[in-house]
């Protein structure tokens, strides 16, 4: 079964660097069974850009995740269909 979410933060914040650049950074995290944390950030000069690179490295830790999950599975199957009962 998939795991459910059980809650998520995001924090969005502009400002600027030393030399007056501005810059955009966004960060948050999504808790899974209440045991798993999946974390995530980036920092772009404009806030879409951040934003895109953001939701990016979260997708793909999400897709890293459902993989692994698949994988589990697929071995917790392969050890059942083994055993004789």
């Amino acid at each position: 079964s998939p795991r459910a979410m059980q809650r998520g933060f995001a924090h969005l914040c502009v400002g600027e660097d030393d030399i007056g650049r501005s810059t955009a950074t966004v960060d948050g995290y999504l808790v899974f069974d209440n045991d798993l944390l999946i974390c995530a950030g980036a920092v772009a000069t404009t806030m879409r850009d951040a934003i895109d690179q953001f939701s990016a490295r979260l997708r793909r830790r999400l897709i890293r995740l459902h993989h692994h999950d698949l994988l589990q599975r697929s071995r917790v199957q392969r050890i059942t269909e083994g055993v004789s009962l």
